[in-house]
């Protein structure tokens, strides 16, 4: 049983690699990137501890803002993005919120690729540092907006 789940991991993190690591839509347009397409683009760092985290200490997180992302496909007038996961998992982002939030397309983690045993290669956070230490942190609908395994961002006008 435990060789058959080490081959079945085995082979999900051998697809998750081949496969693109991100396909962008917005209506009938389609971009796929690479994961080295993505780590040509500008590149921004944020350290912060996450919410998932059983005792939170300062991550650092390295990829590409989803506002630079908006802007390598050239769309500028976004109302709304769709967030999706592999595994399904979708998050609505507004216009409002991706203005009022650094949204960070993140593919390094302390330095090293994010495995997808570490929620990777491609995870959306944000720095959250501000909130974790208040009482109230746990009422943060921010936590929700971060999403692990990233396949694909739809853009809606």
């Amino acid at each position: 049983m435990r060789i058959a789940i080490a081959l079945i991991w085995g082979l999900w993190s051998v697809i998750a690699v081949a496969a693109p690591s991100l396909t962008i839509t917005q209506g009938q347009q389609q971009w796929a990137l690479s994961l080295a397409q993505l780590q040509q683009l500008p590149v921004t760092e944020i350290t912060s501890p996450m919410p998932w985290q059983a005792e939170p200490s300062p991550q650092h997180y390295r990829g590409v803002r989803l506002l630079e992302l908006q802007r390598h496909v050239g769309l500028s007038a976004i109302k709304q993005l769709k967030i999706t996961a592999l595994n399904g998992y979708q998050v609505m982002i507004s216009a409002e919120e991706l203005a009022q939030i650094d949204y960070l397309l993140a593919y390094q983690l302390n330095g090293r690729p994010i495995s997808v045993r570490e929620k990777g290669p491609l995870t959306l956070v944000a720095d959250v540092s501000h909130l974790i230490d208040t009482e109230q942190s746990h009422l943060i609908d921010l936590n929700y907006d971060m999403v692990w395994f990233v396949s694909q961002i739809d853009l809606y006008e």
